[in-house]
């Protein structure tokens, strides 16, 4: 007796292969390859948060520092007692160290050799330069004994391509760091002179300044600090603290240069209502986003604005007006200040540790 014939659909007809979901194997349309890592990706973790510290780091980042300016030394005084032909030594020696710099660090990516290799990389490149640039004979036309736009153009240019795309380089904020100071800088001896520049947006530099373009200096040096602090605010909030230190960084500088510059226009009083007006928004910045040296300093910036208005009202001599009214003045900010922490619903400074009271026992909390 013969066998009907088999059903080849008993088990169900096949699935059509323009139909989503696709089944397996059948194919469909090809897949679209992943989209390429965003800017933030590609700048890694050093981006969005800071290094820790470690010991071999920190002090290879100091002896780079030391060698570096051993070897500035060295080319100077060699190109200083000699003809404008020995200035190629220092050009050459720095770009040597900035060879090495990049290679140490391209190779190394982290640890102590490689910070040492950031390190001079980034100052090795503006150094070769301005040795290789300088001229004595050019400062009697242009006031400046190297080409400023070549020293200062290239050196932010490479510090940017370096931050955004060099390996074992990208996202480092020393170079983000070098080229918002050398912006500033820039533009800030294109709009007046070396002397005026140095005398005021360096803590550390002691020599008289120009006084006819302080105003310009002091408008720039609002202008870019405010900028630069107003960036770094936008980068904390998008959770990229470790660009955002090399802002902030740059930032103080050219924010205490402007008011040190308008120091002498604003009298003591104009001085300090800036100085409070800083204080109060700069502090409240770091509070917020927990950048200690920010908030401590402005602060107490904060605190000296108070200082220098009170004293000018009332006299350096008059220590009873003085002194009541830095008390009264006190006491207002620290009733002020925790209303503000209430109002903005502050949590404790501190977590307690394992088996102590909890935080703000027997007393308000904040």
């Amino acid at each position: 007796m013969s066998q009907p014939p088999t059903d080849p659909y008993a088990a169900g007809y096949p699935q059509d292969p323009n139909q989503y979901p696709y089944p397996s194997g059948w194919g469909g349309p090809p897949t679209p390859p992943p989209a390429p890592p965003g800017l933030a990706v590609r700048l890694g973790a050093r981006s969005r948060r800071r290094p820790d510290l470690r010991i071999n780091v920190t002090l290879s980042g100091t002896g780079a520092t030391l060698a570096l300016v051993g070897a500035f030394e060295l080319a100077g005084g060699y190109y200083a007692h000699g003809d404008n032909g020995r200035r190629f030594l220092g050009a050459i020696l720095f770009a040597a160290v900035a060879a090495l710099g990049y290679s140490f660090a391209i190779v190394r990516r982290v640890g102590g050799l490689a910070t040492a290799g950031a390190v001079g990389a980034a100052f090795g490149v503006p150094l070769c330069l301005g040795f290789l640039t300088i001229d004595p004979e050019s400062a009697l036309s242009t006031g400046y004994p190297f080409n400023v736009d070549l020293v200062f153009v290239l050196s932010i240019a490479v510090w940017l391509v370096t931050y955004f795309l060099v390996p074992g380089l990208r996202g480092r904020a020393l170079f983000l760091a070098a080229a918002a100071f050398g912006l500033f800088g820039y533009v800030s001896l294109k709009a007046t002179d070396l002397r005026t520049v140095a005398s005021v947006t360096s803590p550390v530099f002691d020599g008289p300044g120009g006084q006819s373009d302080t105003s310009t200096i002091t408008a720039l040096g609002l202008t870019f600090g405010l900028a630069y602090y107003a960036i770094a605010a936008l980068l904390d909030a998008r959770g990229r603290s470790g660009a955002a230190v090399a802002l902030v960084v740059a930032a103080f500088d050219a924010t205490v240069g402007g008011v040190l510059a308008g120091a002498s226009d604003m009298g003591q009083s104009g001085t300090g209502a800036l100085l409070i007006f800083l204080g109060l928004v700069l502090s409240a910045y770091g509070s917020r986003f927990g950048r200690r040296f920010t908030a401590w300093v402005w602060a107490f910036g904060f605190a000296l604005g108070c200082g220098l208005v009170i004293e000018d009202a009332y006299g350096s001599d008059s220590y009873v007006g003085n002194g009541i009214t830095l008390l009264v003045v006190g006491v207002v900010v620290v009733v002020g200040a925790n209303v503000l922490g209430r109002a903005f619903r502050e949590t404790p400074e501190i977590e307690p540790e394992p088996g102590e009271a909890p935080i703000g026992a027997g007393s308000p909390a904040g």
